[in-house]
């Protein structure tokens, strides 16, 4: 979940009433926070909700980062090693972020991907099961 100031932040409108006075509160607690380079007292609280939330019986675990694009570049490395396996799929035309791994789980062609060398191996794309637009062809029930 990418809070820092990305696009996605663009869903709540212009200068919405409730959230201007939502940043004129936090600015009275920190202008700047990362979990990574200090601790607040509600990062206990907000990880134990996370994991309560969470669907599914099994251990879980959280981890802050600086943002979205970080946590996807976490998250190959965590399945890479906790599968033993290399191969990863990602959809075409999907967003991930901008560092170099999310760059290359993007299925979009990004400005940014211009002229910087190959990007992660064994990274793969396909068309994301719409059952409405079957892009391959085939009955619905085949997406």
């Amino acid at each position: 979940i990418d809070f820092l100031s990305s696009a996605g932040t663009l869903n709540v409108g212009h200068c919405h009433p409730s959230v201007v006075q939502s940043i004129i509160e936090q600015t009275k607690q920190f202008i700047l926070y990362t979990p990574v380079y200090m601790y607040h007292k509600l990062l206990p609280g907000l990880a134990q909700k996370l994991i309560e939330i969470t669907p599914g019986n099994f251990s879980k675990q959280v981890t802050f980062g600086l943002s979205g694009s970080d946590a996807n570049d976490g998250a190959i490395k965590l399945a890479r090693a906790y599968t033993g396996r290399s191969k990863i799929i990602s959809f075409i035309r999907s967003y991930h972020g901008s560092t170099y791994g999310a760059i290359t789980l993007s299925g979009i062609s990004l400005n940014m991907s211009r002229k910087i060398g190959p990007l992660l191996p064994e990274i793969y794309h396909m068309p994301f099961p719409d059952t409405y637009r079957n892009s391959l062809g085939g009955a619905p029930e085949d997406a």
